[in-house]
């Protein structure tokens, strides 16, 4: 709220999610560990779009 941000992105948590909170969208955005990968998906499968046009 005090910096009016659309999106905060973050990447420590080691858990992909999102979350919203007054308005805002909150990425976690992390891999994980590398046993917590599933190459089988590729890796379009773990990306995700932020900010769009």
């Amino acid at each position: 709220m005090r910096f009016n941000a659309s999106v905060v992105v973050s990447g420590h948590l080691h858990t992909r999610r999102t979350d919203w909170r007054d308005g805002a969208r909150f990425e976690e955005v992390s891999l994980g560990y590398p046993r917590q990968w599933d190459q089988q998906k590729g890796m379009a499968f773990y990306l995700r779009s932020i900010l769009s046009g």
